[in-house]
């Protein structure tokens, strides 16, 4: 079942009753701020949370084999998603993204995917660690 992305930003905070789960780590799901005073206003349409969570990218390389990978989201909002993992895809690769959310209450069976197909902005390197920023369009869906 797909919801739509209306009352995402509420699901994401409703998750934060998850962090007993020992697959999946909550780790701040206040809104992440970056613009700094006298720089350039903030350009992003949608608040950015901070969320820890499993998930698994998929894209064509240029050798046009497919490629799929995990890794661990860094922060995500309504229109883009923050990714870390050991292999990235390079900028400018549409890619499917699934995120994993923890159940909403501790107890519960019910379980919820976050799906989008988007397009990877950017590519940061820091050390050992990769991620990737993406834009994509995410929908809910009941698991």
């Amino acid at each position: 079942m797909a919801i739509s992305v209306r009352g995402l930003s509420e699901t994401i905070h409703r998750c934060v009753l998850a962090e007993h789960s020992k697959d999946l780590r909550v780790v701040n799901l206040m809104p992440v701020h970056t613009r700094l005073r006298g720089t350039e206003p903030e350009r992003r349409k949608c608040i950015r949370f901070r969320l820890s969570v499993p998930s698994i990218f998929r894209w064509t390389d240029e050798s046009g084999a497919q490629q799929e990978s995990v890794g661990r989201t860094r922060d995500l909002s309504r229109a883009g998603i923050f990714v870390v993992g050991n292999v990235v895809p390079q900028v400018g690769t549409k890619c499917s993204l699934e995120v994993h959310l923890p159940p909403l209450e501790a107890s519960a069976y019910q379980r919820f995917q976050l799906k989008a197909e988007g397009k990877v902005l950017r590519v940061e390197t820091k050390g050992q660690e990769s991620g990737f920023a993406a834009d994509g369009t995410f929908l809910l869906i009941e698991t």
